[in-house]
């Protein structure tokens, strides 16, 4: 039956059960815990103090794990209260790339709510109950290959802001999945105690230095368990495969291209379409598609951008006009990948557009959208240099 999530406050989806770790703990201990408690968070506390979180992508550093105390890796976070609503603990949780946030009631930690129970919920919401997988997902993904070091890898996920990332064999298919959440418990945590200077592979009895521990090939560490979507199934459908393990989804759509769903691509569809639900005009006149995975600041920029363009062509326009933004992934070298825009605003009379590529999204983004308005400009100019005459 569909749930009407937009009626939910945090004090109804939040949980008692969570890991909780001191500043003053070493940093293999809170590993440990968080791997007993199944977590990929854990709530940090100073004293009885709530102190931040921390996070298995967080714990990628090059520091001694069993001396480096969790102080020096401890992330802020926003804070939620009881009577907030579902979609504001969604939102709040997207923007910090989080899987769990601190409930507080008097500057006392009362709960965590975690992404498996917002995504839960969204199985049986409306919004998402016409969107598709094909439409929520990052299409043309980053690809790692079984061969590639891990360091490499590693390094080229976080300048990139990506969590997770396909791993492809020598012909092309996909094989697994490589994830900066797990990398920390199967390389940071296994470290063998019998000697100072090097790790064993989580369920290996192979001991690599640590010198030589981000040489090792993906192939050693990646999920050998993708779990692929049809890209027509529904986002409720998404949602719920997404609540009951951690991977991405890869899909491959009809025309055969690969895509990747993460948390963050519902996240996204479940605001956008809460959004469409609730406003009128701006919001519901200018659709995105296949937004590449950026940071929240991008993000930010970006819409703003596009925003503004919007409503400079609405001034000069007149009337009720529509925006198309089609973001498109092209040629690749390495792990970077160039991205092109196409922009289309279609009101009254002769539709305008503009295309721009960059290597980087935001760049591409300000191009089309200068190119859109020099376009209009030059277009109206004419017309009104026609009618003096």
């Amino acid at each position: 039956m569909p749930e009407n999530t937009t009626q939910l406050r945090v004090q109804d989806i939040m949980t008692t059960s969570f890991v909780r770790a001191d500043v003053k703990d070493s940093i293999s201990s809170l590993l440990a815990s968080m791997k007993k408690g199944g977590a990929e968070t854990a709530i940090v506390f100073n004293g009885k103090k709530f102190a931040g979180i921390v996070s298995h992508s967080g714990l990628l550093r090059n520091v001694d794990v069993q001396k480096t105390k969790v102080s020096t890796i401890v992330q802020t976070a926003p804070r939620l209260a009881l009577n907030q609503s579902f979609d504001d603990a969604v939102k709040q949780m997207r923007n910090a790339n989080a899987h769990a946030l601190a409930v507080i009631e008097k500057e006392n930690v009362v709960g965590v709510v975690n992404v498996q129970e917002l995504l839960g919920r969204m199985k049986n919401s409306e919004q998402l109950r016409t969107i598709k997988a094909s439409e929520m997902a990052t299409m043309q993904p980053l690809f790692a290959t079984e061969k590639d070091e891990l360091g490499k890898v590693v390094r080229q996920l976080k300048q990139g802001n990506i969590r997770k990332v396909p791993v492809l064999n020598d012909r092309g298919k996909v094989t697994g999945v490589l994830k900066m959440d797990s990398i920390a418990l199967d390389v940071l945590l296994p470290m063998d105690r019998n000697s100072d200077d090097s790790y064993k592979l989580d369920n290996s009895s192979q001991t690599i230095s640590k010198k030589n521990i981000f040489a090792i090939p993906v192939k050693s560490v990646m999920d050998e368990n993708p779990i692929m979507v049809r890209g027509n199934e529904t986002g409720n459908k998404v949602a719920d495969m997404l609540a009951r393990q951690t991977n991405p989804l890869l899909i491959l759509s009809d025309n055969g291209m690969h895509g990747i769903i993460s948390v963050q691509n519902v996240f996204n569809a479940y605001l956008n379409q809460t959004q469409s639900d609730t406003q009128q005009g701006e919001a519901n006149s200018i659709q995105t598609t296949h937004l590449p995975d950026v940071d929240e600041i991008d993000k930010a920029k970006i819409d703003s951008m596009i925003t503004k363009t919007f409503n400079k062509m609405q001034r000069i326009m007149k009337g009720e006009l529509r925006m198309n933004v089609v973001y498109k992934q092209t040629s690749k070298a390495g792990m970077r990948a160039k991205t092109e825009v196409n922009i289309k605003v279609q009101g009254t009379g002769r539709p305008f557009s503009a295309h721009a590529e960059d290597w980087k999204v935001l760049l591409a983004t300000k191009e089309a959208c200068s190119a859109l308005e020099n376009e209009i400009s030059k277009r109206y100019k004419q017309r009104d240099t026609g009618r003096k005459r």
